[in-house]
Order: structure tokens, then C-alpha cells, then sequence
């Protein structure tokens, strides 16, 4: 889906339960691959340059998990109601029948100061995101936050992390990792 694009949109995101953490890596990859190795049934292997720029849109605060150090990821809340169906009645008409419509929509966008738009800074950190972040916390991230010490040895987190067991021992090694932590096997 992402070959030859510029634009891919995707409607509805949301993943639930123990994929949601499983997904955040693989988006992730798209997000941040520049290159995309393509296998076609029936057609050409080969590698090409990505390109497209990915729009997702979910109706669920926890619909994404974005990591507390992500930089990509721009979080807006849309919260107008939805207009009469004559509003999009009018907007669909304006959109088949008129051909000025569209280079009025164009003159508008054009006539935007973005002169301060810096594209390669980090997206801004809004209320939502951090919202998305902190709805994305894993039970072991949360155990972590709360802890009484900013710096502590692997062997002082695992016991402050005992309750967990075993599976605790791995969610713990992927929490830290998640925070940038280089964690031996």
C-alpha cells in the first residue's frame, strides 16, 4: 500500500489488547522505513524509495500506541459536531459542479502564513497526545512510573517488579528497552 503513494489515509485505527503493543513496531517501521522492499506475486522483486506520508484517524484516545519519546506523530482533536446533512450536501454539490471551487479551496491555502512551519521539528507534544501516550502504557510502564527512584540497577527494578514473575522479568526488559535502555539477554 505504500508503493508508488504520496498520501495514505487510513480511516479507523484501532488495535486492542496485546497486538496494540505489537502494531505500535510495525507502524512504527512504516513511519520511519525510507525504503521499501517489494515482493509482488507474480511480478518483480525489488526496493523502492517511500515516499508517502500516512494520515490515520481513530475515534479512540487508546486507538494507537505512540511511544512518550515519539517525534513523528501529530495528535489533533476534532471536536465539532457533525454539520446538517444540507452542509454536505452543498460541499459534495460544490465539489461535482463547480470547477472554482477547488481553486478557491487553493487560494485559501496558498494565502496561509506558514512561515514558522519548521517541518523537520518534532510534532508538538498536545494535550491529546499525551493523553494517546499515557492511555498506551503498558501495566509494567505504569508500575515504572511509579516507582520512588529516578535511577536504579536491573536487579532493583526486577524486585520492585516481583509481583509479575517470569512475564513480568520480559514486560520489564521490553519496558526499558521501549525507553531506550540497552537490556542484555
Amino acid at each position: 500500500f505504500l508503493n508508488r503513494k504520496l498520501w495514505v489515509s487510513i480511516p479507523e485505527v484501532r488495535v486492542d489488547g496485546k497486538e496494540r503493543f505489537r502494531a505500535d513496531d510495525r507502524i512504527r517501521d512504516i513511519f520511519t522505513d525510507k525504503r521499501l522492499l517489494l515482493n509482488e506475486k507474480y511480478g518483480k522483486q525489488g526496493v523502492e524509495h517511500v515516499y508517502a506520508r500516512m494520515f490515520l484517524a481513530t475515534n479512540h484516545f487508546d486507538g494507537l500506541v505512540i511511544p512518550r519519546e515519539d517525534r513523528r506523530i501529530v495528535a489533533m482533536e476534532v471536536a465539532h459536531e457533525p454539520k446538517g446533512q444540507a452542509y454536505y450536501d452543498r460541499l459534495y454539490d460544490l465539489l461535482k459542479r463547480d470547477d472554482s471551487f477547488i481553486d478557491d479551496v487553493w487560494w485559501f491555502l496558498k494565502q496561509r502564513d506558514i512561515s514558522q512551519f519548521n517541518a523537520w521539528a518534532p510534532a508538538p507534544k498536545t494535550p491529546l497526545k499525551l493523553a494517546m501516550i499515557d492511555a498506551g502504557m503498558s501495566d509494567m510502564d505504569e508500575r515504572l512510573a511509579e516507582l520512588p527512584f529516578k535511577v536504579a540497577t536491573f536487579d532493583q527494578l526486577e524486585r520492585a517488579t516481583l509481583a509479575y514473575g517470569e512475564k513480568g522479568r520480559a514486560a520489564l526488559r521490553a519496558a526499558l528497552r521501549d525507553r531506550g535502555a540497552r537490556v542484555e539477554p
